[in-house]
């Protein structure tokens, strides 16, 4: 079980997959490996067969024996099943107990592969794999149920994938050849082109939104502060942010889903900041004109993928400027409620 546990750690290291590419650790493997094998479980979760965790835990045999047991394995088994109407194929897809779940039966197979590979490149008669070292020849990295393999032969590659397909197979699960991927340096997936184009805009964007002016301190010293300007059609500022966010998706033909997230949380972010600061010094037009454009693009990526963890976004920004807007002056709070459809 401690095994396990150190696993999640690692495994709760990002948020997202996305957070693995963009590590220091994904640029170091890039730098020591020239290949890298990415490939996933088929519909994992959907397919995990409840008493298998059995199989992890112990073996086939022990489940078959000791079934009506009180045993962890048996317990977990049951309250997976419970939480599925009563099913023993498939567990929900959602809580992160089932991620746990699916956690101990994955880091079995993760184990029983490395123990084979170890055993398999000591063999004299593989002299074509002679001295093969984990860690030196070879690296894994597994999210949930997407794998990541590197290396610099790509025939240890091949070996290594089918080690996990046989190790899969016996319980019960089967890898997606259809999104199995070989990739050759640099490893930059149209994903990740996407997400730093998109990231890039809003670098740009809050530019715009500020302008730089010097002021003097008690000591005469010049130094530069950046002050919210007034935009005078937030609309089309907003339309310009959008149009280069769909011609960036476009040219990557993905889809808003890829981006939508990550819009909403640099927005909220960004609006955070900028209202942490002293607000009373700009006038009313000043800040209707930024509170405006934000929430265009907001509730514009937010109306094209509204899904659960967006919708939490949306609402952060909708309660910032509610909370902002509270002790405001009623002309400020008519013009952004009477602008933004959202709040009539």
């Amino acid at each position: 079980m401690r095994s396990v546990i150190l696993s999640l750690r690692r495994l709760c290291q990002f948020q997202l997959k996305t957070g693995h590419f963009r590590s220091y650790e994904f640029q170091e493997l890039e730098q020591k490996y020239s290949i890298l094998r990415e490939f996933d479980v088929h519909k994992c979760f959907y397919n995990i067969y409840t008493h298998s965790i059995t199989w992890a835990v112990k073996d086939k045999s022990s489940a078959k024996k000791n079934r009506n047991e009180i045993s962890f394995e048996n317990a977990f088994d049951k309250i997976m099943q419970h939480s599925n109407y009563n099913e023993t194929n498939g567990i929900v897809v959602g809580p992160e107990i089932s991620r746990i779940f699916a956690e101990i039966i994955l880091q079995q197979i993760d184990i029983d592969v490395l123990n084979e590979l170890q055993n398999h490149f000591k063999l004299q008669n593989h002299f074509k794999f002679q001295n093969i070292i984990y860690r030196r020849d070879f690296e894994i990295r597994r999210y949930v149920d997407d794998y990541f393999v590197f290396a610099n032969d790509l025939k240890i590659i091949d070996l290594i994938q089918e080690k996990f397909r046989f190790h899969l197979e016996y319980y019960k699960l089967y890898i997606n050849d259809s999104k199995t991927l070989t990739k050759k340096r640099p490893f930059l997936s149209s994903i990740s082109v996407v997400k730093n184009e998109t990231s890039q805009c809003f670098y740009d964007l809050f530019d715009d939104l500020f302008e730089k002016k010097e002021k003097k301190n008690e000591d005469g010293k010049i130094f530069i502060i950046k002050e919210l300007k007034k935009i005078n059609r937030p609309y089309q500022f907003a339309k310009i942010f959008i149009k280069n966010m769909q011609c960036s998706i476009v040219r990557s033909n993905l889809d808003y889903n890829v981006v939508g997230k990550d819009v909403l949380r640099h927005l909220k972010k960004y609006l955070s900041d900028v209202l942490k600061e002293d607000m009373a010094k700009y006038d009313n037009k000043v800040i209707e004109s930024f509170l405006i454009a934000i929430l265009e693009v907001g509730f514009f990526v937010y109306s094209l993928n509204m899904i659960t963890s967006a919708t939490y976004k949306i609402s952060q920004i909708i309660i910032l400027i509610c909370k902002y807007l509270k002790d405001k002056d009623a002309i400020l709070k008519h013009s952004i409620y009477w602008k933004c459809p959202v709040f009539s």
